[in-house]
């Protein structure tokens, strides 16, 4: 097993890869009791099942033999957050967004601001956010493709009513059922926050 020592210096790699691979490829990491790989870069084979420290130990390898590689850093940090190990995902996630070419892939700064948010960490998590949705889309016609960007919107839109700036609130919500968000969510949200006890 790694001691924490040596796994310090590999953390900040892995979270770059996390990031990228959020905005311009698909993972086949699933999470349930085990994780399945059917990626050829796994040590499993087709079908066959590891567990997430055994993915984990591959990842960060991964990272030392390709450091500017930030699908390893995408993967490790969409693991931590599956295993629920917040600050782990935000280390990850923030070393992903470091090794992605800036401003052009939403996912890295979604999946951050993502984690930062629910760490109550909202002044970062608005950057990130406002940098996911300010992504210029290669195919300016498809932005409802993309859930990320989508999904941006809608945690600004709550972000920025927590801070109580309802232009901005009402700006985030608009651009999230512009681009395909259900109005049902932000009536759920809006009910929730508006709630006393909500």
């Amino acid at each position: 097993m790694l001691s924490t020592l040596t796994l310090r210096p590999v953390l900040p790699l892995v979270l770059a890869c996390a990031l990228f691979v959020a905005g311009c490829a698909e993972t086949t990491t699933r999470v349930e009791n085990n994780y399945k790989f059917r990626d050829a870069g796994g040590l499993a084979l087709p079908g066959q099942t590891i567990g997430p420290e055994e993915r984990i130990l591959e990842l960060q390898a991964s990272v030392l033999a390709e450091p500017d590689n930030p699908k390893n850093y995408f993967d490790l940090g969409t693991i931590y957050e599956q295993m629920g190990k917040r600050t782990l995902a935000i280390y990850y996630y923030r070393e992903l967004v470091n090794h992605v070419e800036a401003d052009r892939y939403t996912g890295p700064y979604y999946r951050l601001g993502r984690q930062l948010a629910l760490e109550s960490e909202f002044d970062e998590a608005i950057v990130q956010l406002e940098r996911c949705v300010n992504v210029q889309q290669r195919v300016p016609d498809v932005y409802w493709a993309n859930p990320d960007y989508r999904e941006g919107h809608f945690l600004l839109g709550t972000l920025y009513h927590e801070r109580g700036d309802t232009r901005l609130m009402v700006h985030h919500y608009k651009e999230f059922l512009r681009f395909g968000g259900e109005e049902r969510r932000i009536q759920t949200m809006l009910a929730k926050l508006l709630t006393p006890n909500g």
